[in-house]
């Protein structure tokens, strides 16, 4: 599937670091327009196996300020998923964002600075006992690096989710 959207934005929300509070937000509200270039590449073997490849590519043109703060101008996710013997579902998963502009108060105002993107691999595996209860296991950013989403808040290093599902 491919899409192009092109899109006026009136109030669109971004976010600026706090000049007193590195690692705090404010808001702020402008009007602009976005240019969305969407691709989509879905398989699925039967119900055993699905992959799916996300790409988008934004471009803005904002009215009254220089950049769409934190917005990166593209992003891409791969989504791969596996059904072994309907027992085993096996996830694994890769994001990425690319590089974005911050606003970074300085002594005349502020100035904008390119942010390099980011990338995030994560894998998952879940055990279904049956119909109504699975346990699962989820293993987040495997390249055990921190990168910024958002400027000067790093993520998570690598992470491990354990839980149980029940369905009522």
């Amino acid at each position: 599937m491919t899409m192009v959207k092109y899109t006026t934005v009136d109030s669109m929300l971004l976010y600026y670091n706090d000049e007193t509070y590195f690692n705090k937000f404010d808001a702020l509200y402008a009007n602009g327009k976005v240019l969305n270039l969407h691709a989509e590449l879905s398989y699925r073997s039967s119900d055993k196996f699905t992959a799916t490849l996300r790409f988008d590519q934004y471009g803005y043109s904002m009215d009254q300020n220089e950049k769409a703060w934190h917005r990166p101008n593209n992003e891409m996710a791969l989504d791969l998923n596996y059904n072994l013997w309907d027992k085993f579902i096996l996830k694994a998963a890769i994001y990425a964002g690319g590089k974005y502009y911050v606003r970074i108060q300085d002594s005349l105002g502020y100035v904008s600075q390119k942010v390099s993107g980011y990338m995030d691999a994560n894998l998952g595996i879940e055990y279904r006992y049956s119909k109504v209860l699975s346990i699962y296991i989820n293993l987040n950013n495997l390249g055990f690096s921190r990168y910024y989403r958002w400027y000067n808040y790093p993520s998570e290093r690598f992470n491990a989710l354990v839980g149980i599902k029940y369905a009522f």
